[in-house]
């Protein structure tokens, strides 16, 4: 009847012993093969859910940036509907790519969003130049390699300095 914990007592050392302990032993296997199966479908629930969220939050935090863009704009706050839009491109450009390497164009791409929240963020002017042979923006690289060399720039080459440029 479904219960697997109910085991044979035998009292007698003869066949019927050996098929009783063979039965048992039978059943605690079958227990334990049940158990893992209910850990296993517990994990894979689990692991679902996880990803409906991991799907879910992107999007959330999408359409949160798209509606704080849109009020800035309504507002006449270009400065904050230019760094939400930035935002959101960033994100969605870097979460969307799961590449691992990408070429010099797409980063330059991830770094002229990233020079627009920076912007914003030190209201000061600074420059950002892009001094590259033609052939190497197809070039490959770790995604995110010159974005640290860039932020590094900002905060410790052009400090509190009212202008600068990052070549």
């Amino acid at each position: 009847q479904g219960d697997l914990t109910q085991r044979a007592v035998v009292s007698t050392r003869d066949e019927i012993s050996d098929a009783a302990d063979a039965f048992n032993e039978m059943m605690q296997k079958i227990n334990t093969l049940m158990e893992d199966i209910r850990r296993q479908e517990t994990a894979k629930r689990e692991a679902e859910q996880q990803v409906l969220e991991a799907q879910i939050q992107p999007h959330f935090v999408y359409n949160s940036i798209s509606a704080m863009q849109y009020a800035a704009g309504l507002r006449g706050q270009t400065d904050i509907e230019q760094a939400a839009a930035a935002l959101g491109e960033l994100m969605r450009s870097v979460l969307g790519n799961h590449n691992e390497w990408i070429t010099l164009w797409e980063e330059r791409t991830y770094i002229e969003q990233y020079i627009v929240l920076q912007r914003f963020k030190f209201k000061q002017h600074f420059t950002l130049t892009w001094d590259v042979e033609e052939k190497l923006w197809g070039m490959l690289l770790p995604k995110l390699l010159l974005q640290p060399l860039v932020e590094n720039a900002l905060l410790h080459g052009i400090g509190a300095k009212q202008n600068g440029e990052i070549t």
